[in-house]
């Protein structure tokens, strides 16, 4: 329903419970609301810096990251727009949140869990590139034996 402001001059009179009122006119509008305005960087950057998360350094890194994964793309104005699959994790986030409770602390673990993988997965690549580095330093050895 749409409503009408008092002018900065105007009081608004004082009713009591009771207070018969006569109404001098009644509009019916039909209206609808409008979602808010996507996000632009900068109002994620601070968004985050607000709540603590990431440092100087890593924010930039985090929304390359969200666009990167196909989670968000950017729109005019710098907007990040919400993609199918960014919806639908955001979705499964809050899902998971209303049936376990888990909030910040859920979260906080899945954070861990991922880094942890990550990591995991950072040590298996030096393991390769040093077996790699290995093999080529006794295939080099192999080869001034068989010269000689």
């Amino acid at each position: 329903m749409h409503w009408q402001a008092f002018a900065r001059n105007e009081t608004v009179p004082n009713f009591s419970m009771g207070d018969v009122v006569d109404i001098q006119d009644v509009k019916m509008v039909e209206c609808q609301t409008s979602p808010p305005d996507y996000l632009t960087e900068a109002e994620v950057i601070t968004l985050m810096e607000k709540h603590g998360i990431g440092t100087d350094a890593s924010i930039p890194v985090h929304i390359n990251n969200i666009c990167q994964r196909n989670y968000v793309t950017v729109g005019a104005g710098r907007k990040l727009i919400p993609t199918p699959l960014g919806i639908v994790l955001v979705h499964g986030y809050q899902k998971k949140e209303i049936e376990g409770g888990g909030g910040e602390e859920e979260k906080g673990e899945i954070l861990n869990r991922r880094k942890k993988i990550r990591n995991r997965k950072r040590e298996e690549e030096e393991e390769e590139e040093e077996e790699e580095e290995e093999d080529g330093e006794e295939e080099k050895e192999r080869r001034r034996r068989w010269r000689r």
